[in-house]
């Protein structure tokens, strides 16, 4: 009976083995997928990841790291709660993702047949969105101090344009980022800005010896550490004003020895006119009592900012410094609906600019309420004093700051169904890239209002159904044809029934697939 018994236990853990060594993942069909898609946008050559993971060589030797950041969910790093809000271009990975990770490094890291491994996404080199417009470096190197002091200085570059020009995006490629705790960017049309370059002798000037001159509402665009760029959405984007000054307000972290930085800035200019987005400071003032955090204490502030228009909400990036520990804002709307907007634990090496799913309309009259909690004992590990010091307001990296930008705009009726994020519109399984390049579709006009005629080219004899979704995906009108043509086909559509906005108009047969995106005035 025993030895049946032993028998049987054996061959219950051969079978066992056998079952794990089977679903074992490997770095080309497991592995591979998750990395380039949630890690080597950062982790390549000219990025801020401090390794690359290209091959399955970076990501093997560097295996047990990379369990370690996934299991911990120290990395992809993503200090906003997916639970209560979801964002464009979220860096969260499933469990599942975590499991196959861990469950790889843990059976050695097997690379398995790599003729199976996905191709390496097309970075484009010295971007992280593509090939710019015009590229304006610093017009010298700058060196920082090197004596354990911050290095703030005001850089001036001339834009050299001869008429205003409509951009869709900025985008600052630091040449230091390991040093450089933040870049904000204005521009001058006043002249001033050179004014006082040519009166200091370094690179740019000393924004102490100078009035803080440059209006908030000049502001293109502001850089933190970690932050992703992103192309803003099309038909929005900013002004860069003729004969203008681009004016960074940068700052260096302290260094013992000196460094030598000369960043660079990405231009992305559009063709058509745009919307302007203005960059403004949701929360307003502090509200409660004293502005400085005693040593030794958690401490929380609380703040609100009041609409008196209607807005259209595109994007938050809260900015605190080393004691920021976590923050949290809601907006309250006339009718007492609530509408979160984030709540992240804060992490200063890692300031995202969240960019929502489709644009938020904040009804005139509502309130944003913010909740924010800084962190100033030794339990916290990026407390710049030891022992903790009493700590004020300031824009020194040891002081600390309270700030949540947005992106916004005038709100425009139908702005509550423009969609940011296109990768909510989905393809349906089966169909191939080629047909889907093959098979166009057009729409006119476009903005239109009563009659939309739209064009199908190489639709092939098969049935088409053809959907207009909303912005948030739901399907508002529907029209199905036999078609019989492998060059072109007109159909019609009444739309004068539909609400103003942005709407997304897809046309699907059995193996195409093609969409068009038309504003209904």
């Amino acid at each position: 009976m025993k030895i049946f018994t032993s028998c049987f236990a054996l061959f219950v853990c051969a079978s066992f083995s056998q079952s794990a060594v089977a679903q074992t993942p490997n770095f080309s069909e497991n592995i591979a997928a998750i990395i380039y898609e949630n890690c080597t946008g950062c982790h390549r050559p000219g990025e801020i990841g401090p390794f690359s993971l290209i091959t399955y060589e970076d990501v093997s030797s560097n295996a047990f790291a990379i369990q370690a950041a996934v299991v911990g969910k120290v990395m992809p790093p993503w200090p906003a709660n997916p639970d209560y809000r979801h964002y464009k271009d979220e860096l969260v990975l499933e469990q599942s993702e975590i499991d196959l990770i861990d469950q790889w490094v843990m059976a050695g890291s097997p690379e398995g047949d790599s003729t199976l491994t996905p191709s390496l996404p097309d970075y484009p080199d010295g971007s992280q969105l593509g090939v710019p417009d015009s590229i304006y470096l610093w017009p010298e190197p700058l060196v920082t101090l090197g004596n354990n002091k911050n290095t703030y200085r005001e850089i001036v570059i001339a834009t050299n344009l001869t008429e205003d020009r409509y951009i869709r995006g900025i985008e600052f490629r630091p040449d230091q980022s390991g040093y450089i705790h933040h870049a904000d960017f204005f521009q001058d049309t006043t002249g001033t800005a050179k004014e006082l370059d040519d009166l200091d002798p370094g690179v740019g000037f000393d924004p102490d010896t100078a009035p803080f001159w440059y209006p908030m509402n000049d502001m293109l665009f502001n850089w933190s550490p970690g932050m992703v760029s992103q192309l803003w959405p099309e038909g929005m984007g900013k002004i860069l004003r003729k004969n203008a000054h681009i004016v960074i307000d940068i700052h260096y972290a302290p260094t013992a020895t000196p460094i030598t930085d000369q960043s660079s800035i990405n231009i992305f200019f559009s063709d058509d006119s745009v919307r302007v987005i203005m960059l403004k400071d949701l929360i307003g003032a502090v509200t409660n009592m004293s502005n400085f955090i005693p040593a030794n204490e958690v401490k929380t502030f609380y703040c609100k900012r009041d609409f008196d228009k209607d807005k259209s909400l595109m994007s938050v990036s809260p900015h605190m410094h080393l004691l920021g520990d976590a923050m949290k804002t809601f907006v309250v709307t006339p009718t007492n609906d609530t509408i979160p907007i984030i709540d992240c634990d804060y992490d200063f090496h890692w300031q995202y600019m969240y960019t929502f799913h489709y644009l938020i309309k904040i009804p005139a009259g509502s309130t944003a309420y913010t909740t924010a909690v800084f962190d100033n004992t030794i339990n916290n590990p990026d407390n710049p004093h030891s022992p903790p010091q009493d700590v004020y307001w300031g824009g020194k990296t040891e002081d600390e700051m309270l700030i949540h930008f947005t992106q916004e705009l005038e709100y425009m009726p139908g702005d509550e169904n423009f969609l940011l994020d296109s990768s909510l519109i989905s393809i349906p399984t089966g169909i191939s890239a080629t047909a889907i390049e093959n098979f166009n579709l057009q729409a006119y006009p476009n903005p239109a209002s009563d009659k939309l005629m739209l064009i199908l080219t190489n639709p092939g004899n098969e049935l088409v159904n053809i959907t207009i979704r909303d912005a948030v995906g739901k399907i508002v009108k529907h029209h199905q044809r036999q078609l019989h043509s492998n060059s072109m086909v007109q159909v019609t559509l009444g739309i004068g029934d539909l609400s103003p906005g942005v709407y997304v108009v897809t046309a699907t047969t059995e193996s195409k697939q093609a969409t068009v995106k038309v504003i209904k005035e």
